[in-house]
């Protein structure tokens, strides 16, 4: 018979984390660089811990709110995955240990050029930062978009994007203290 005794950390941390989905498709969203401005410039306030920002297809406007977030935060991080990226990126606070990203099997169909979502490359990004003595993995995704509520061709990509984030977030997180 083993006797172990559990340290329990009694600190508790506030971790202040913004989402977002930006709505950032060249040539179809409207005013794109006027949001990407007016996101950065909001972000630059530094009221987060971590941001975390979906739809953000072109480099450009990643490099946009980067620009203006530096002060706030100094880390940041582009999946830049697929034919026109994942559409993920994250800002933090803190430095970030370790990035990686797990593409999804089913994206879409490449025949349905219209979409798009083929052309993304979606995915599961996660990244790895220590905040406050705390290891934390970070994890952000943009699954696949719904076009036809009624007839919904896509709704098996969205199920099994969601069944492999639970099995990838499960498989990557057991060594963190808080996983989010």
């Amino acid at each position: 018979e083993v006797e172990v005794e559990l340290e329990v950390n009694p600190e508790s941390i506030d971790l202040r984390v913004f989402t977002l989905n930006c709505w950032g498709l060249r040539f179809i969203s409207a005013k794109r660089h006027e949001r990407f401005e007016a996101i950065g410039k909001y972000l630059s306030r530094g009221e987060y811990d971590v941001v975390m920002l979906q739809e953000v297809w072109n480099e450009e406007d990643y490099l946009t709110v980067k620009t203006l977030v530096t002060e706030a935060f100094p880390h940041s991080y582009f999946f830049d995955n697929g034919i026109i990226g994942s559409g993920t990126c994250l800002f933090t606070t803190v430095p970030i240990f370790d990035a990686t990203f797990h593409e999804f099997g089913m994206n879409g169909y490449p025949h349905k050029i219209w979409h798009g979502d083929w052309f993304g490359g979606k995915g599961l990004g996660v990244c790895q930062i220590e905040f406050k003595g705390f290891d934390i993995h970070l994890y952000t995704s943009h699954y696949h978009a719904e076009y036809n509520r009624k007839k919904d061709v896509y709704l098996g990509h969205r199920v099994t994007h969601g069944l492999e984030s639970a099995q990838w977030i499960k498989l990557t997180s057991a060594s963190a203290d808080l996983t989010v």
